[in-house]
């Protein structure tokens, strides 16, 4: 595959901050755009990577590497002419069947409510329902509690504690036939409010009567990586060693390249779940579904269905559902 010509442009993603969209053409003459999110083949990868200057990619910047590194491997798909997923799942080597993610949708959250409680996010899982498919109506509409529209979809209500956040989505999941297929997750950014003198975590951190209100560390929890390891390979090797998570958040635009992102995959193999994530400022792009089903990770945060550019993602899960039919499952309660 020749490629002719790389044209980026100057665009905005749902925050409106600024980003990058990349166009790449072939002798073939195929285009592809490429939002924040976008697919690499190894050796354009490398030519990256050896640009990039520095380990933290501040010489070019991971939106630039990115943007071109995704949309050259989705110009290598339309040359094979495979879809993307296809393409992915092959630079990766994965096994078949390909596997349908199990989403986390944002319910609570936004910087709103962030200021009040000590947890960030409060998310929905549908792990038990039959099949992707079939996670209906009720169970996405459970994001739509009242409330103000969030940056990734999800609503901050006129909540103090956190016990009032699980009350809230308890009493909504109860009000769908759903109750025993909808599960909970918390985003904790637990080193917020972790009191080394004490050796103990301040649930109540952000209130001046705080007495230290704290939770014992459970054993059999999904505990997911996220600022700790930052997609990097050598925190990943670090967090294995000290036991500090189980799970890699997978974040691309973070790690730069999907070669370097395939690779993140490969290191946390050894007893660990992997979750795709979106990022904050998002655009309508969907290549992040495309990632999570080629990588075939089993999990995938979104942010709500109250926002297009996160429900565009689940809606390309859908599709790709459509086309494989038999030759797809659902990682339901196995995500793990």
């Amino acid at each position: 595959m020749a490629i002719t010509k790389i044209h980026a442009r100057y665009v905005y993603d749902s925050c409106c901050h600024p980003t990058v969209e990349v166009d790449v053409i072939t002798e073939s003459g195929f285009t592809v755009l490429s939002f924040p999110l976008a697919l690499p083949l190894p050796k354009v990868d490398e030519v990256l990577i050896n640009l990039r200057g520095t380990p933290n990619k501040g010489k070019l910047g991971a939106n630039a590497i990115l943007g071109v590194s995704l949309a050259v491997a989705k110009a290598a798909a339309a040359e094979r002419q495979i879809p993307l997923y296809a393409h992915i799942s092959d630079l990766a080597s994965t096994m078949k069947p390909y596997v349908l993610p199990v989403p986390f949708m944002n319910v609570l959250g936004d910087p709103t409510l962030a200021r009040r409680l000590a947890f960030r996010e409060f998310l929905i899982v549908a792990s038990a329902a039959p099949s992707f498919s079939r996670l209906s109506a009720k169970a996405l509409n459970i994001a739509n509690l009242a409330g103000d529209v969030g940056e990734e979809g999800d609503v901050a209500p006129n909540i103090q504690r956190a016990e009032e956040a699980l009350k809230l989505i308890t009493k909504t999941i109860k009000s769908t036939s759903y109750t025993s297929k909808i599960y909970i997750a918390i985003r904790v950014a637990s080193s917020k409010f972790y009191k080394e003198e004490a050796k103990k975590y301040d649930l109540d951190f952000k209130s001046p009567d705080s007495d230290l209100t704290t939770s014992t560390r459970p054993s059999d929890f999904q505990i997911v990586s996220d600022d700790l390891i930052v997609t990097n390979p050598l925190r990943i090797k670090k967090a294995i060693d000290l036991k500090s998570c189980n799970v890699l958040l997978l974040k691309v635009n973070q790690i730069g390249t999907l070669t370097e992102s395939i690779q993140a995959v490969k290191d946390s193999a050894a007893g660990w779940g992997v979750m795709v994530s979106h990022r904050s400022g998002e655009t309508e792009d969907v290549t992040v579904a495309d990632i999570v089903i080629g990588l075939r990770a089993g999990q995938i945060k979104t942010g709500a269905s109250a926002r297009f550019e996160r429900l565009a993602k689940l809606n390309q899960i859908l599709r790709i559902d459509e086309e494989l039919g038999a030759q797809v499952v659902y990682a339901g309660e196995i995500f793990k």
